[in-house]
């Protein structure tokens, strides 16, 4: 079989890897994108042509050949950017640690290098793959040379050239020389594209013949070329890539050498690379882990009493989903109970090689009993906390989720385990789905070997211990804001999630089956009319059928392409299309109902579980700090439309109750009026004016008495617009104005309320000097992409800085807020429960006969949890359904 070798244009794919990739940093904000997209092409390389040999070649710095024969070459080129630069010495140092050979070649560009390379390897009798996107690459292709483009997954042989540039591979360097380059400042021939260039060349074969018959090309085309024949020569040398060059370097030795695996570790770590470090990840592994393997209650009883009080307990636990009608919670497998070295692990289920088991009810009534005096350390507690209240176990005092302390002090991300460890230790562990298997690949926990299980979740738990001690003794120390923020809201807040997600709400079975005969009417009546508008019928959720009848057949503008360059048929698009054409409007239609009876109306009968449904409240998902509701997100039921409040009429309080709702009246209007010290806008909340007459009132020129409809909608969505970093051409798409009239509007709303103008300014100067904004209680919301290269990601940083103070200090106060509920419904146990957190509002399952006196109590405690400039306007609504509430 004849051998193989992969030469890598590394300079290439770096820079296109730069380019086409989202600007990805590590914990420490480095730029690490561009050596990301590199490495992943290697791996995927490595994988296809595993057999091959891998040559990486780069460009020198500095100028090489041909900048002596053509100073212009490349003059047109800006400098290289500062966030692509910095990531060139840490690919190299990866390249060489992953063992394949490097070349750079001083005053040689790597085209040089690898068409050298290419002609010696094929007279050696290798079969060569060019791994470029570079097109001059082209000119060498043959039997022996192909060319990958892993970007665009396309192969590049001697018939793939001819199909792609119009011409052969022989022919490429006067395709070249004719057309130009402009990434490389090589003129070319004026005019001359690559239409003429291939006409040119089918016709006279090559520059030469076509420069012996240039009197008979007519034109100024043809006058064009004629000024152009000295010159020619000089772009066919510049365009084409040496392949004998003297090389500095014994080419026959570039052989891959083994894995530096302490740089390749430590390399991963500093730049983030989670994912990869975990595959690193032997140490653990092959460490041989002590345990004491519990065989008995008495024998739990006996390792938790001989645990010192004064040093953190690291629990790991291992679930699986239990099935049937009480699978409110996951069941507990297994246990690893970690403090200083001293370990113990005990299964509540049969293992394949371990048949002692614990009952889990007995367990858990231990680990209460240590939790009164010992503090218990978790990763993602809640389960075990929804655990705990299923055996009518109250809440321990001191219980912490290393989770929810690590996003307080660095967001949302690398929250994860192995994550944690990484970012904070500096260290690797290896993940649950490397060591058990993932998916449908790993065995149920009785076809597991106790060491195997055992080993996993010990290794676990003292990292869990590791990783708290880091977070208390250290980070905490720097930050005891975040330290605050933790003790007085994040960590209380956890318990409250817990027994928000164990009661669930009740839902109206039979009323969601009516909804979802009544909608599959709809959907058939919608369908039937689409085919009638498109004059045939069509699959209205097959994208290439839409496409195909929109752009095709009927002839609708195309108002936005898809990455493939096809005609976009998203929403944004077809909302355009559908304000002049009918089925436009009615394929929206249809996705908005289909949407519905899917996520929801057919979804929550079989999420429900004894009639109630069970969300799942995240505090470590967002920037900002607000709840994230999952499995399912209540959070975006369409609640303007009259379908998604018969959602919300599903969710029904039990025989004897009533639902209560309570929400903040616009949160986000009196934070900004808060945080901006504006006094016109501080003035009219503390008169209780009516915030959107009173500007409508300053746009309009009228009084507020003379305002209408019409013009407070145009301010409601001007002073929620604003907050939200809206821009002019935002505005005028909202209001339906031209974007002269909306740029009017900003500009009166602005001179109405200076401050909320000079907070905007503020607040962009300091996130991008510091990377972050903050709350009101000083929680860092971090913005990445605030000195974004790209200004359009640049300005939505901008418009995101502008907003998450003031939807952080919101969530912040739903939060306290919660707390502070949470004591008055202590008072009262059974007969009201908190149930649902969505946006600024709490919903309530209240006994009938307890409403009246429950509201005034709910409604002070909500107004007073944060002192504000301005006042907390909370109101309430009482029903029998959450639709009507809405």
């Amino acid at each position: 079989m004849q051998k193989q070798v992969v030469l890598v244009d590394g300079s290439g794919y770096l820079f296109r890897a730069f380019h086409a990739l989202p600007p990805l940093t590590n914990p420490d904000g480095q730029p690490t994108g561009a050596v990301f997209g590199v490495m992943n092409m290697m791996r995927r390389l490595e994988q296809d042509y595993h057999d091959a040999d891998i040559v990486v070649v780069f460009d020198p710095p500095g100028p090489t050949k041909r900048h002596t024969i053509f100073p212009e070459y490349k003059a047109n080129r800006s400098a290289m950017p500062d966030d692509l630069k910095v990531q060139i010495e840490p690919l190299h140092r990866l390249i060489r640690a992953k063992g394949y050979p490097l070349c750079i070649e001083p005053g040689h560009e790597a085209d040089d290098v690898i068409g050298t390379l290419a002609n010696r390897y094929v007279q050696a009798g290798y079969s060569v793959v060019i791994c470029t996107g570079d097109k001059d690459f082209a000119q060498l292709v043959c039997d022996d040379i192909v060319l990958l483009d892993t970007m665009r997954d396309r192969l590049l042989t001697t018939p793939a050239v001819k199909d792609k540039f119009g011409v052969r591979p022989d022919q490429i360097i006067d395709y070249l020389a004719l057309v130009g380059d402009t990434a490389d400042n090589i003129p070319g021939v004026m005019k001359v594209g690559p239409k003429t260039a291939v006409k040119w060349l089918s016709e006279y074969g090559d520059i030469d013949t076509l420069v012996t018959h240039s009197a008979q090309i007519k034109g100024k085309i043809g006058d064009y070329l004629r000024e152009a024949i000295d010159q020619l020569p000089l772009y066919q040398k510049l365009v084409t890539i040496d392949q004998d060059l003297d090389l500095s370097f014994d080419w026959q030795i570039l052989m891959r050498e083994p894995e530096d695996i302490a740089v390749l570790k430590t390399s991963y770590q500093q730049l983030g690379f989670r994912t990869w470090l975990k595959d690193l990840s032997t140490d653990f592994q092959a460490k041989s882990i002590a345990f004491e393997l519990i065989k008995t209650d008495a024998e739990l009883k006996r390792f938790l009493s001989i645990l010192s009080p004064d040093f953190p307990v690291g629990i790991s636990v291992y679930y699986e989903t239990a099935l049937g009608d009480n699978a409110v919670n996951p069941m507990i497998c297994a246990v690893v109970i970690s403090q200083r070295e001293q370990r113990a692990f005990f299964a509540t289920r049969r293992l394949a090689d371990h048949d002692e088991i614990i009952d889990v009810a007995d367990a858990l009534h231990s680990l209460y009993q240590v939790a009164k005096t010992h503090r218990l350390v978790m990763h993602d507690a809640k389960p075990f906390l929804r655990c705990l209240l299923a055996e009518t176990l109250s809440i321990p005092p001191r219980l912490d989720d290393i989770a929810v302390m690590a996003y307080g002090a660095q967001g949302p991300s690398q929250l994860s385990m192995p994550g944690l460890v990484v970012n904070l230790l500096q260290k690797e562990m290896p993940e649950r789905d490397v060591v058990l298997g993932k998916g449908a690949k790993r065995l149920s926990f009785s076809q597991m070997p106790v060491n195997v299980i055992a080993t996993q979740l010990a290794i676990e738990a003292d990292m869990i211990e590791a990783v708290w001690s880091h977070i208390s003794q250290n980070v905490w120390q720097d930050d005891q804001v975040m330290a605050g923020l933790y003790r007085d809201l994040d960590g209380p807040l956890i318990a409250i999630l817990a027994a928000m997600e164990m009661r669930g709400a009740l839902l109206d079975i039979p009323l969601l089956a009516q909804q979802s005969a009544r909608l599959a009417t709809e959907l058939l009546r919608l369908t039937a009319e689409a085919h009638e508008l498109a004059g045939q019928e069509f699959n209205p959720a097959s994208v290439k059928q839409l496409q195909t009848i929109l752009f095709d057949q009927l002839g609708l503008p195309i108002v936005e392409k898809t990455p493939k360059g096809d005609p976009s048929t998203s929403e944004a698009a077809l909302t355009f299309l559908a304000e002049r054409f009918p089925l436009p409007k009615t394929i929206l239609a249809i996705r908005s109902i289909a949407k519905l009876k899917s996520t929801y109306i057919d979804a929550l009968p079989d999420l429900a579980v004894n009639d109630r449904v069970h969300c799942s409240f995240q505090q470590t998902v967002t920037a900002t700090g607000r709840l994230s509701c999952q499995n399912p997100n209540l959070q975006n039921i369409p609640v303007r439309t009259e379908d998604g409040r018969g959602v919300r009429r599903a969710f029904i309080p039990p025989e004897g109750f009533k639902l209560v709702a309570f929400d903040y009246s616009q949160i986000e209007l009196r934070i900004m009026a808060h945080i901006s010290k504006d006094p016109v806008l501080t003035e009219a909340f503390l008169t209780g004016q009516d915030i959107h007459n009173s500007t409508a009132s300053e746009l309009f020129s009228m009084s507020p008495d003379e305002v209408g409809d019409a013009e407070r909608r145009v301010a409601k969505v001007i002073n929620f617009g604003l907050i939200y970093g809206m821009s002019a051409f935002g505005l005028s798409k909202q209001l339906g104005v031209d974007r002269a009239m909306a740029q009017a509007y900003i500009d009166r709303y602005f001179q109405r309320y200076p401050g909320v103008k000079d907070y905007m300014a503020r607040i962009r100067e300091q996130a991008s000097r510091d990377g972050y904004v903050e709350t009101a209680l000083g929680r860092k919301i971090f913005l990445p992409d605030i000195k974004h290269n790209k200004a359009n990601i640049r300005k939505a940083a901008e418009r995101a800085a502008i907003n998450a103070p003031m939807q952080g200090t919101a969530a912040e106060l739903i939060k306290l807020a919660m707390l502070e509920v949470d004591a008055i419904l202590a008072k009262y146990p059974g007969r009201a429960h908190l149930i649902i957190q969505v946006h600024d509002e709490l919903l309530f399952e209240v006994e009938s006969s307890l409403v009246d006196s429950l509201i005034p109590e709910i409604n002070q405690a909500m107004t007073s949890v944060l002192q504000l400039d301005v006042p907390l306007i909370v109101n309430h609504k009482v029903g029998d359904n959450w639709g009507d509430m809405s």
